[in-house]
């Protein structure tokens, strides 16, 4: 697989399995995300590499779908993919999905991710800055694990999605605060809640699942 070849070329790379909702997921990544903040490229454009880890978050979005979205198949919206472990997840579970990231690097692993379990023919991938999107049409279902981790980008999330959103948000959060702002604000433009659940995670922690439907008139932002 020439993926496999170009990352462990560019990367220390190493293959994870998990285990989740009954389903083993297949995860190529970097072995050690924190050596990648001194790399030049990082340092010169000023990146984070967040898509590097396996985050809590991802695991508790990729098993919420395996147990609960198998039915009815949609097409999805795996924004700020990372290493691809949502949107695999959906894409096993039988929908078509949408990988975006804002890092190439990201996008690369995500692939490569798709091919190891073998949902590559249901998968497409995009470079997406999602304060300034270029997508067409709305999407069944858009995940994000832990997307709202910044104030700044409350905002032109929320504009995301009123205008991509075409039926439900799927969105996993660690408490950290500065996701408040994001539950209000989509609560006064008409997205009703209709799902809340805390789950535990494998490193101890927890994670919130939302599941938020929009409203029937998309208001302006």
């Amino acid at each position: 697989m020439r993926c496999i070849g170009y990352l462990r070329r560019k990367f220390e790379v190493v293959e994870r399995t998990f285990s989740l909702g009954g389903r083993s997921l297949r995860l190529l990544c970097v072995k050690d995300a924190d050596s990648l903040l001194d790399r030049e490229e990082y340092v010169r454009e000023e990146r984070l590499p967040y898509w590097a880890e396996v985050w809590a978050s991802g695991l508790a979005l990729a098993e919420y779908i395996f147990r609960n979205l198998s039915i009815p198949k949609g097409t999805v919206l795996d924004l700020g993919c990372g290493l691809g472990t949502a949107g695999i997840a959906a894409a096993l579970s039988g929908h078509r999905v949408l990988a975006c990231d804002h890092d190439p690097d990201a996008l690369a692993f995500a692939r490569c991710n798709a091919y190891l379990n073998r949902v590559a023919s249901r998968m497409k991938f995009r470079l997406l800055n999602w304060h300034r999107p270029h997508l067409r049409g709305r999407f069944s279902y858009i995940l994000g694990s832990d997307i709202l981790y910044d104030r700044d980008d409350i905002g032109p999330l929320i504009k995301f999605f009123l205008r991509y959103a075409g039926g439900e948000l799927i969105l996993a959060t660690p408490e950290r605060g500065v996701e408040r702002r994001a539950w209000e604000e989509l609560a006064r433009l008409g997205f009703e809640l209709r799902f809340h659940d805390l789950v535990s995670v494998h490193d101890g922690g927890k994670v919130h699942i939302r599941r938020w439907l929009k409203p029937r008139k998309v208001p302006r932002c």
